[in-house]
């Protein structure tokens, strides 16, 4: 494989892993700061929640409520919706690594997914029509769907990510700081062995930033990896909980079943 080729294959792993991380959250935890608003309480009299608590609590509405996100991370920008009751989510992802340039369209329902790639020049070598959806049924890739992993089954990437935090510390409640132990992340968010080599110490201390909204759900989430790699960072939003997502699957004219080239591209980890 061709170092491009690399290229594009790293790209669109990254891609789908920021897609699971904005399209899926979290169960675990109590109920975030937002229960407190439909009370008749004050503020004062609730209890005081501690800020990693807060922050597990934060992404509860991910798996429960459709919402918006947007994500960024060294050379890709995306955005996309999510549907958790529908088992759907969308996402629009461009950017370049090694000069490779790329953009990618992903459609989620239930175990299906449509994919439309443009990788310019690599079109031709891996068989892939700009202007087609491919198909890929993620339940028929069996244990190699990790990165296909979407809405309704299994770990995500935010609740991978938070399985590493080390501390939280917040003054106003909303905006949470802290470290994670990224050799103790999970699922799609898992890091390869190879790069926690490389990494060393500083993967077990790496920088985040949370912001929650005034109901207590995750509104930001920034991971600093700048201390590992130059220029490595993670930034996401969420935005518009409860709104419709708008997520249908393509016509079926436009749709031909991935290549094997594809899916095993999007197998990697």
């Amino acid at each position: 494989m061709t170092t491009r080729r690399i290229a594009i294959a790293s790209l669109a792993a990254l891609a789908v892993v920021g897609f699971a991380a904005g399209c899926k959250g979290t169960t675990t935890g109590a109920a975030g700061g937002g229960a407190s608003a439909g009370t008749g309480g004050t503020a004062s009299s609730a209890p005081a929640v501690a800020p990693k608590d807060a922050l597990v609590a934060s992404t509860k509405q991910l798996s429960q409520t459709s919402y918006h996100y947007t994500i960024t991370s060294t050379g890709l920008t995306g955005s996309g919706a999510s549907d958790p009751a529908s088992k759907s989510a969308s996402m629009s992802m461009s950017g370049a690594q090694q000069g490779t340039s790329m953009k990618l369209d992903l459609i989620k329902v239930d175990t299906d997914i449509y994919l439309k790639m443009d990788a310019g020049q690599l079109n031709s070598q891996l068989g892939v029509s700009p202007d087609k959806w491919m198909h890929i049924d993620a339940a028929a890739m069996g244990a190699n769907n990790s990165v296909l992993s979407f809405p309704g089954g299994g770990d995500t990437d935010v609740n991978g990510l938070l399985a590493g935090v080390v501390n939280v510390q917040s003054t106003d409640g909303k905006t949470l700081t802290g470290t994670l132990d990224l050799t103790k992340a999970t699922g799609n968010s898992a890091v390869s062995a190879d790069a926690l080599s490389k990494a060393g110490a500083k993967a077990k201390a790496v920088p985040f930033t949370a912001v929650l909204d005034d109901q207590g759900r995750l509104s930001s989430l920034k991971i600093d990896g700048s201390g590992i790699q130059d220029g490595l960072t993670v930034n996401m939003t969420f935005t518009d909980y409860g709104k419709p997502a708008g997520i249908s699957k393509p016509d079926s004219s436009s749709v031909v079943e991935a290549p094997d080239t594809v899916q095993k591209m999007f197998q990697q980890k």
